[in-house]
C-alpha cells in the first residue's frame, strides 16, 4: 500500500509561496504606493545611493515579485531577488537591534523561507512547471 503522502514533496513549496509572496505583497504596496517617499528617505539615512529610486525599484521587486511567486512564476529568479533585499534590510536596518528576540525575526523567517523557494523552486502546482511542460 502506498504511502498518501509520497509526492507530497512536489506540494510543498505552494503553502510557503502563499505565505512569502503575501508578505511581500504588503510590503512592496505600502512601499510603493502609501510611502514611497518616506522609505526613500529611510534608505538615504543608511547610506544607500539614490533612495528614492531605490525605494521605488526595491517596492516593485517586493510587490510584483510578490505575485509572481504566488503563480508560480519565476520563482527562484524572484526568490533570488528576495533574498538579496532581506540580506541588505537585515544588515543595515535589524542587525544593530539584535537578530534573536529584536526587531530581525519577521525578517530572519522571510530570508528563511525565499532561499527555500529558490533551493526548491516552485513545485508542482505553479506556472514554472507549467511552462517547463511546454517546452
Amino acid at each position: 500500500m502506498s504511502s498518501p503522502f509520497k509526492d507530497a514533496h512536489l506540494l510543498a513549496p505552494l503553502p510557503l509561496r502563499l505565505a512569502v509572496g503575501a508578505v511581500f505583497i504588503w510590503t512592496g504596496f505600502y512601499q510603493l504606493f502609501r510611502d514611497v517617499e518616506v522609505v526613500g528617505q529611510s534608505f538615504g539615512s543608511l547610506g544607500i545611493p539614490l533612495p528614492t529610486v531605490t525605494a521605488v525599484v526595491v517596492g516593485i521587486i517586493e510587490f510584483f515579485g510578490g505575485l509572481a511567486v504566488i503563480l508560480g512564476l519565476w520563482t527562484r529568479w524572484v526568490s533570488l531577488l528576495q533574498v538579496i533585499i532581506l540580506i541588505v534590510a537585515i544588515w543595515l536596518v535589524k542587525l544593530p537591534g539584535g537578530l534573536i528576540g529584536g526587531s530581525a525575526d519577521r525578517e530572519l523567517l522571510l530570508l528563511a523561507g525565499a532561499l527555500a523557494l529558490f533551493l526548491l523552486g516552485s513545485g508542482r502546482l505553479s506556472i514554472d512547471r507549467t511552462i517547463r511542460k511546454k517546452i
